[in-house]
């Protein structure tokens, strides 16, 4: 969800239950590689 950009952070908190933000955010830095992976391929494309 959160590697989709289309659910933002306190929506997956809420679903998975998470007590805190935090503990959610600590989890969605994995988003950072998509997103990263992502700018590598818009980077080719243009």
């Amino acid at each position: 969800m959160a590697s989709s950009g289309k659910v933002n952070t306190y929506t997956i908190k809420e679903l998975l239950g998470h007590s805190s933000i935090e503990m959610t955010q600590r989890y969605a830095h994995l988003i950072n590689g998509a997103l990263r992976k992502a700018a590598c391929v818009a980077d080719e494309v243009f």
